[in-house]
């Protein structure tokens, strides 16, 4: 009981500190088991709907760590070796991807830059794309194979590109999308039964984004593209 409590308490703080809408908190202990579970605050800005314990959350940036572990599953068996130069995965490549690796793409360390292509006009057109998923990363994974790197291969940039670019040559190897080989590899043999993809529609927790005038604005899910 006294690790639910100062968890209530901890929620409280940092909601009066933060201003964030709502919160979530666990405490596991040895095996996964559930220690103390505490939520706060309201699903969405200026609502009164509370934040359950049940609500499902988007976990931003969460796929890169589970793309990894795809990537290694992969690995063991006939996948994409981790070593393995991504010019022998993807054909008609630049030359400097032959000195480019997996490991590389995985570890930020493949010299790709978010800034030199993922800006509002590529965003803009990729949630008004009407193709999968799937034939997306394939156009942008062409795109970039074709050039050299605009950053400098073996020096630490963090990017999304580096996961996208990843993503796109596991599914050219094994001829499967990305959703499909992470429900089957990393979601089903950890008994991950309400995983998804995207952000939860309905009575849940909502994303918000904070105006330059510091305002709170709610952004309903079920108008953004995933």
């Amino acid at each position: 009981m006294g690790g639910k409590l100062e968890l209530d308490k901890a929620l409280a703080e940092a909601l009066m500190e933060t201003k964030a809408p709502g919160m979530g908190a666990m405490i596991l202990g040895l095996g996964g088991r559930v220690d103390a579970l505490a939520v706060a605050g309201v699903r969405v800005f200026g609502r009164p709907d509370k934040v359950q314990p049940s609500d499902q959350w988007h976990l931003g940036s969460n796929t890169k760590a589970m793309t990894a572990v795809l990537a290694a599953r992969l690995a063991e068996r006939d996948g994409v070796g981790l070593d393995a130069p991504v010019a022998e995965v993807v054909s008609d490549t630049n030359e400097a991807w032959k000195r480019i690796t997996l490991a590389d793409l995985l570890a930020h360390r493949a010299g790709l830059r978010d800034a030199a292509v993922l800006g509002p006009t590529w965003l803009l057109k990729a949630r008004m794309d009407q193709r999968s998923g799937r034939d997306e990363r394939a156009e942008l994974l062409r795109q970039l194979l074709s050039v050299a790197p605009s950053g400098t291969p073996g020096t630490f940039a963090y990017g999304n590109l580096n996961y996208m670019v990843a993503a796109a040559l596991l599914e050219a190897k094994q001829g499967k999308s990305w959703e499909e080989l992470i429900a089957a590899e990393v979601f089903s043999p950890l008994g991950m039964e309400s995983a998804g993809l995207g952000a939860p529609v309905g009575q849940q927790p909502w994303g918000h984004m904070q105006l330059p005038d510091g305002a709170t604005l709610p952004v309903d899910p079920a108008g953004v593209a995933d």
